[in-house]
């Protein structure tokens, strides 16, 4: 978020150690931006992303790519959906599935759910208020289906009471409360990812997703998923302070959290024999004021 309040983008580039200029987002026609989410993907390929604003509305933008002709690649707004009851609310976190079907949007006290049809209307799916609406973390994951063609969702958020709950969409039916975590801790979750994996050592071999949270004390929980988004169990994996911190950062919150799955989040270690065990194995990787730290378990 640039101090003229566009909002300016970049990517990785393949292969290399740069990164490309994307361009930047301006609208003067909706409010400031106070939250961004992370990148998803069109059909086509183009990039997408949401922005959380305040006022209480959340918009949708995709990036269009330079032609022939001589025209810039620009931004594009797509749509614009209003998650608040009240023009005084901000939107203070918005998460966008990686196909850019799935938008979550949260206020203050409401979380609200759309399903994004190709060329359609916004469709809300879920919507929570009051004490119940208010999420401090969340994130969502794309999972395999077993329909042809079809495609289905795993969203996840905690609540300020220290709850996880996860929700369950497929292809823009309405979403369904799947599970919810009850936390002994007083201390809320202040960040959370998802990540759906290529293989796992769940019985069959069968993909899988695993969840890391990471509350206001640094500490960090991760648990075990099954295909289709429902717990193995309740209780975590393992749930930990980061080890090897300096004194001065062991209570400090996590500014990052992300899980890394596959041959990816692998490439560090070498991947041991399947053994007995009904559980995966998967890296979380943290930053704490500067300290960047990989967890593997």
């Amino acid at each position: 978020q640039r101090l003229d309040g566009k909002t300016q983008c970049f990517r990785g580039v393949p292969g290399a150690a740069a990164v490309e200029d994307c361009g930047a987002v301006e609208d003067t026609t909706v409010p400031q931006v106070t939250a961004i989410s992370a990148p998803g993907r069109s059909d086509d390929g183009n990039i997408i992303l949401a922005l959380g604003h305040r006022g209480g509305v959340a918009s949708l933008w995709k990036r269009r790519p330079g032609d022939a002709a001589g025209s810039p690649a620009s931004w594009q707004r797509m749509m614009l959906v209003k998650p608040a009851h009240h023009d005084w609310e901000s939107v203070n976190r918005v998460e966008l599935s990686s196909d850019g079907r799935v938008l979550l949007a949260c206020t203050e006290d409401n979380v609200m759910l759309w399903y994004i049809p190709p060329g359609a209307e916004a469709q809300e799916l879920h919507h929570l208020h009051g004490v119940d609406g208010q999420a401090s973390a969340a994130s969502i994951a794309q999972l395999a289906s077993e329909a042809e063609g079809g495609v289905s969702y795993l969203v996840a958020f905690a609540l300020r009471s220290g709850n996880l709950q996860g929700w369950s969409v497929a292809d823009g039916s309405e979403a369904s409360v799947l599970w919810t975590i009850r936390r002994r801790a007083e201390e809320p979750i202040v960040k959370l990812h998802l990540a759906a994996m290529a293989e796992t050592s769940l019985p069959g071999n069968l993909p899988g997703v695993a969840l890391a949270a990471c509350d206001a004390q640094g500490i960090i929980s991760t648990w075990q998923l099954k295909d289709d988004g429902s717990l193995v169990s309740a209780d975590p994996l393992w749930s930990l302070r980061s080890p090897g911190l300096p004194q001065q950062l062991q209570n400090m919150p996590v500014s990052s959290l992300v899980v890394l799955t596959g041959a990816g989040g692998f490439s560090a270690f070498q991947q041991q024999e399947a053994s007995s065990s009904d559980f995966a194995e998967f890296t979380v990787a943290l930053a704490v004021q500067g300290e960047i730290r990989l967890l593997h378990g």
